[in-house]
């Protein structure tokens, strides 16, 4: 792990190596802990910074991992380190967003931002669109927009709010749709493992389309959502704002709780279960809020249809 976090953290490898060893962190809790150790001694050793000693720090890094080791008690070691430090900076929500964001070492013409479990991100590309990104978020952009569309590809979910440039239309492509817009705001939710995509209109006009069969584009009028699954296409009108998770509040419209769950487990990065399948299709509609723990979310759900909750550990739940 050590020599992987080291490669990782000198930019020896290209940047979708990066992105793939930053998502394995994020799925292993001992590795992410590991993963939080190392970034914190890095935090230490650059308090003292000094000219050309990036080969001394490594040496400083790894040799006092080993003493830690040995010692088998790394939360007293760390504990006494932070107690004598001024100040140290242990970025815990950022640390993901923020090193992927780099991309200078690969030749690629493209960035690629990651965004981990519990986290957004907010980020404005090269055309001046303001975009948000939520939970466990892949956006792929080009470093310029060239020729005669501003294309981007999202596996995940963002908000976005377009940069007016009729001449280029704007244009997300996710699972299975494209969405155009010239000036906008608009929601896509598209994560892969779930395998529809959702697209919210909130100002403006948008088409979704097909990627071949853009002849066949559905326009969207503000606040129409269009679900797209199995190549069939659903828009209805909707009251609460799609857009909402910006804010701190999961908003959900006749929603299964099968899809609610498979949502809440993505946003938390947790392991969420239902094992009764007359469970799943039981519908909601209301609001949560994204700064409970998410045991205290399903008691929420709970009191809507009665369920019993099962905790396996601290982040995987079983419905019954």
């Amino acid at each position: 792990m050590l020599s992987e976090y080291l490669n990782y953290r000198d930019k020896k490898i290209p940047q979708q190596e990066r992105i793939a060893f930053l998502k394995k962190v994020m799925q292993d809790k001992s590795l992410k802990a590991e993963f939080i150790k190392y970034q914190n001694l890095d935090a230490l050793l650059c308090l003292q910074k000094q000219p050309n000693d990036r080969k001394q720090g490594e040496f400083y890094l790894i040799n006092l991992m080993h003493q830690v080791r040995r010692k088998n008690s790394f939360r007293r070691t760390l504990y006494t380190i932070l107690s004598t430090a001024a100040v140290v900076l242990i970025l815990l929500g950022g640390w993901l967003v923020t090193s992927l964001h780099d991309s200078s070492q690969s030749d690629s013409s493209m960035e690629r931002v990651f965004v981990p479990a519990g986290q957004r991100m907010s980020l404005t590309l090269p055309d001046g669109t303001a975009v948000q990104l939520n939970s466990n978020s892949e956006l792929q952009y080009p470093k310029v927009f060239k020729g005669k569309e501003r294309r981007l590809f999202l596996n995940g979910e963002a908000f976005f709010k377009v940069a007016k440039d009729a001449a280029r239309p704007f244009v997300v492509s996710s699972y299975g749709v494209d969405v155009m817009a010239l000036g906008t705001e608009f929601n896509v939710m598209s994560y892969s493992q779930n395998q529809y995509t959702t697209v919210y209109l909130k100002e403006g006009m948008v088409k979704v389309y097909e990627p071949t069969l853009e002849e066949n584009a559905i326009i969207l009028e503000p606040q129409q959502e269009l679900h797209y699954e199995d190549g069939k296409s659903d828009v209805r009108t909707v009251q609460l704002d799609s857009d909402s998770w910006q804010y701190g509040i999961y908003s959900f419209e006749n929603e299964s709780l099968e899809n609610i769950v498979r949502r809440l487990s993505i946003y938390s990065g947790t392991q969420i279960q239902i094992e009764n399948p007359k469970l799943k299709v039981k519908r909601y509609t209301g609001e949560l809020n994204r700064a409970e723990d998410i045991e205290e979310t399903l008691k929420v759900l709970q009191k809507v249809y009665k369920f019993q909750i099962k905790k396996e550990n601290t982040d995987e739940f079983i419905l019954l």
